[in-house]
């Protein structure tokens, strides 16, 4: 499986497109080679993961009596989830767009 394939079945489902693919390239990650899910691609990957979450989209669309909605919620979830497993600090500005609390407990510094 390659880091397209892997990508792709994934987040397809939230809009990836191939400009994304083009965006791994600075993080030294090429869409084609074989995925290994190591610490290199997971900062590309919550990187992906960071631009489709602020991304602006629609919710849902109501035409002619037919009615499609997204629930994006999870996404969120899917996140913190996948930042959590690399060891990477979520972005202050996703915490936001998600309506997620960054403050911590500080409690020990006093």
């Amino acid at each position: 499986m390659t880091n397209r394939e892997y990508i792709t079945q994934k987040l397809g489902d939230f809009g990836v497109k191939e400009a994304d693919f083009v965006d791994l390239d600075s993080f030294g990650v090429s869409p084609d080679d074989t995925y290994v899910g190591d610490g290199v691609f997971g900062e590309a990957y919550v990187s992906l993961l960071e631009e489709i979450i602020l991304r602006p989209r629609l919710r849902s669309v109501n035409e002619n009596g037919f009615s499609v909605s997204w629930d994006t919620s999870n996404l969120g979830k899917y996140y913190l989830a996948v930042c959590r497993r690399y060891g990477i600090t979520p972005a202050t500005d996703v915490y936001s767009a998600l309506g997620i609390s960054a403050i911590t407990d500080m409690s020990e510094l006093w």
